[in-house]
């Protein structure tokens, strides 16, 4: 009787094993594991702290700080070097994006070729014109640090003091993607005579937008889209956000701020982590819109 019992046992073992593996093999050969919620389109865009400290040692990395050079001599983190944004606007047009060719002189001059990975950091939206500009004139890996160099320190992460020390290199832009990301103010007055298939997006606070602003255009905060931490809420999060308030993936959206910092923080979550095709950044508003045409006040 034992021994009939234990034969079972073991023929019914036998056969649980055999549909289990029977069931694996009736997934597709093309099959994907579903994407965990929230998940971003293009992560490769973002980087953790844990991530840029398995990788700190790479030869051709490079970590941008884009805060004040006497926050930046305090502390940073190792191996990042200070970048002056000024270099980011036109010297001859008040908060226009610089031409290519002040752009390639200004990468030359801080030891930035074409071939490195970059990591941009700042203390609050400053460093979202860098990505923004890289991204443009068609740089390779850039990456923005969620959480920046306070959630370094908040890891236990070291951080030095002093000059980060920087050698000339070659740098040379392309320009094949401006068009394509840039708007000018022929395409703003085109959005808003046309607004089922168009968007136009104020990055600045809710105070400035109510001052001032391009006619139809809508108010998102840069600084409503991040956690307590600094880092970047989940895509179910971000998407509610932009959806509320009439930004959606089917419309060609236009984001705009002063001098394109804050909105170029816009840009990064819809192109990048929501992954919207159509997004804009106009970097006009500052010296033509706002001294040549209406402004629209109050919520």
């Amino acid at each position: 009787m034992k021994k009939m019992l234990a034969l079972g046992l073991i023929i019914l073992f036998i056969v649980s094993m055999g549909t289990g593996c029977g069931a694996q093999k009736e997934q597709p050969a093309d099959y994907k594991p579903p994407e965990p919620a929230g998940a971003y389109a293009h992560p490769e865009y973002l980087i953790s702290v844990d991530d840029l400290k398995k990788s700190i040692s790479d030869p051709f990395l490079v970590i941008i700080d884009l805060r004040p050079r006497g926050v930046y001599v305090r502390e940073h983190i190792p191996r990042s070097i200070n970048f002056n944004s000024r270099f980011l606007t036109d010297y001859n047009r008040v908060g226009r994006m610089a031409p290519p060719s002040q752009f390639k002189l200004a990468l030359r001059e801080y030891g930035i070729s074409n071939r490195h990975k970059i990591v941009v950091y700042g203390a609050t939206y400053e460093h979202a014109r860098l990505w923004f500009a890289l991204y443009m004139y068609g740089h390779g890996t850039i990456q923005m640090l969620d959480g920046g160099i306070d959630k370094w320190k908040e890891k236990g992460y070291p951080v030095i003091a002093g000059r980060g020390r920087k050698n000339p290199a070659k740098y040379t832009p392309t320009t094949d993607r401006v068009s394509a990301v840039m708007a000018n103010t022929e395409e703003v007055r085109t959005a808003m005579e046309n607004t089922d298939q168009n968007v136009i997006v104020d990055a600045r606070s809710a105070a400035e937008y109510k001052a001032g602003h391009i006619p139809g255009s809508v108010n998102v905060e840069w600084n409503t889209l991040l956690n307590e931490d600094k880092t970047f809420k989940n895509a179910n999060e971000l998407g509610k956000i932009f959806a509320e308030k009439g930004i959606t993936p089917d419309k060609q959206v236009i984001v705009y701020s002063n001098q394109c910092y804050r909105s170029s923080y816009l840009f990064f979550v819809l192109k990048q982590l929501l992954g919207y095709e159509n997004v804009k950044n106009y970097d006009g508003f500052l010296l033509y819109w706002k001294k040549h045409k209406t402004l629209q006040t109050g919520l």
